[in-house]
């Protein structure tokens, strides 16, 4: 027959091959859940306002650091300044707007006690998978605490779930702040290493055991005040070519070494340690570092630490960052999180903390822009890649490799590898004035031989020390450079005309 009996459906060659691919590339990425979020938008005033509470978290955050298929889950962008997604809890699953922060390892969330307006809680009476802790939780930042309790209970990501996981239930969050007031995140489900978190076992390392993932990584891709998404178990490969590692220096913090920080490459920076935190909004670094960059494009800050500049001035900015064999370049316009007029600045609360002289030197007709960088000095001098930085350069956090994987960095002179291509330089510069030294010597000596006598060798003593003092060496360089013992004691000249020297005693070795 030419065509499907009544009733029946006409299965093409090309639809079989159009079933296994999609059946193929599902085995690739698992599992892929898409959770639409809303998008919240924030005036200038209370993207200011956020900024504040942020700056008091991330002061106590970075303090004391002591203190087989695959997910999407969407990231929300509130105004560029807080992105968060939905994960629960309980079973049947209370559902939480939550910050994935690769800076903290524990999973909380508030119950009924916390007392704040708009927020999603848990009551662990409502569920039936919920079994009693009680130990206590408590986070401390710059304003007070977040506390409260240790339960657990059924939590899911992604749609992966682990059953009989530690988490904690807050009573307060008096520590955020205004931060919390403002932004819509319900609780924050840390995705760092096992070194930060009070339980020893962070939200992913929980997944990790549970061998539910194909592949032991999730990756960012962070919207620009538009919807972004997080990958559980594996990255999104359309937005993972170019990618490139750097292996981790530490398992607490998501952290790699810095080779350098630099503004239209001017180096600004001496800090050795960079720490992607996507629980971050801003791009932190040590106030030398940052107050170079401010004095760079005259910015103004407040005493709340935040910092405004006439936009014009950014406009042939770029600061860049030295991970691994790559450059990260931020323009201006990345590390800007909002921008009003001159007259809109001047009549908003912000002008109230700038003296008169200051705002006068804002010119009418002109746009101020508000920066998403500020300065933090931690106890180890180092730089915070917020999502700032997140917001340009895709992430893969590679726990089972224990490195990070980048999207879009710039190879070239500058490299990771600056500091060992100046090394190797300096080290050949010198082999080579060392042996223009020793030519000169032997020229010159050779000239002043008397005319008419044939040459002879030059006789050389045995090794004596040359110190060469290596910066990476405690004691000096023992070198066998031996040195010319030129001596006129017992010369003649042979009847046919050589030179006779007596034979030198070599001193026993």
């Amino acid at each position: 027959r030419d065509r499907p009996w009544p009733g029946t459906t006409l299965v093409t060659p090309m639809a079989v091959l159009l079933l296994v691919a999609a059946l193929s590339l599902q085995g690739a990425l698992g599992v892929v859940h898409r959770v639409p979020l809303r998008r919240e938008i924030l005036n200038f005033t209370a993207t200011v306002r956020a900024l504040r509470g942020q700056r008091r978290a991330l002061g106590a955050k970075y303090g004391n650091p002591s203190s087989g298929g695959s997910s999407k889950i969407n990231i929300e962008d509130y105004q560029n300044l807080c992105y968060y997604g939905t994960m629960s809890v309980g079973t049947p699953a209370q559902h939480f707007r939550v910050i994935f922060d690769t800076g903290s390892s524990d999973l909380w969330v508030p119950n009924s006690e916390v007392g704040v307006a708009g927020k999603r809680t848990y009551d662990h009476s409502a569920s039936g998978s919920y079994v009693e802790d009680g130990g206590t939780f408590e986070v401390q930042y710059g304003s007070g605490p977040v506390a409260g309790f240790y339960s657990i209970d059924t939590m899911s990501m992604g749609g992966f779930s682990v059953s009989g996981y530690k988490f904690a239930e807050v009573t307060t969050a008096s520590g955020l702040g205004a931060m919390y007031e403002i932004d819509p995140f319900d609780g924050i489900c840390g995705m760092a290493w096992p070194g930060l978190t009070r339980t020893q076992n962070p939200p992913f390392q929980a997944l990790v055991d549970s061998k539910q993932l194909d592949k032991n990584v999730f990756s960012f891709y962070l919207g620009d005040r538009h919807q972004g998404e997080l990958y559980i178990g594996g990255s999104d490969p359309e937005r993972s070519n170019g990618m490139t590692y750097v292996p981790l220096t530490a398992l607490t913090y998501w952290q790699v070494r810095l080779h350098g920080v630099a503004v239209n490459n001017q180096s600004i920076s001496t800090a050795k340690v960079a720490i992607v935190d996507s629980g971050t909004s801003l791009l932190t670094g040590p106030s030398d570092d940052v107050d170079a960059f401010f004095a760079k494009v005259g910015a103004r800050v407040n005493v709340y630490g935040t910092a405004f500049v006439e936009c014009s001035k950014l406009k042939n900015i770029m600061l860049s960052f030295s991970l691994g064999d790559n450059i990260y370049e931020l323009s201006g316009r990345d590390i800007t999180l909002q921008s009003i007029s001159v007259e809109e600045f001047l009549d908003s609360e912000e002008a109230a903390y700038f003296e008169p002289a200051v705002l006068s030197t804002f010119k009418s007709g002109l746009s101020i822009c508000v920066l998403g960088l500020q300065c933090l000095d931690a106890p180890t001098p180092m730089w915070i890649l917020g999502d700032v930085f997140m917001r340009r350069y895709a992430v893969e956090f590679d726990w089972g490799g224990k490195r990070m994987g980048f999207v879009g960095g710039k190879s070239g002179p500058g490299g990771g590898d600056l500091g060992k291509w100046l090394v190797y330089g300096a080290a050949i510069l010198g082999g080579l004035s060392l042996l223009s030294c020793v030519g000169c010597c032997i020229w010159g000596m050779s000239r002043q031989r008397p005319r008419g006598l044939l040459a002879r060798p030059i006789i050389l003593s045995g090794p004596t020390q040359m110190s060469m003092q290596h910066p990476q060496m405690s004691q000096p360089l023992q070198q066998g450079w031996p040195v010319a013992q030129p001596s006129n004691s017992g010369v003649a000249i042979s009847s046919d005309g050589r030179i006779v020297r007596p034979v030198p005693a070599y001193p026993a070795q």
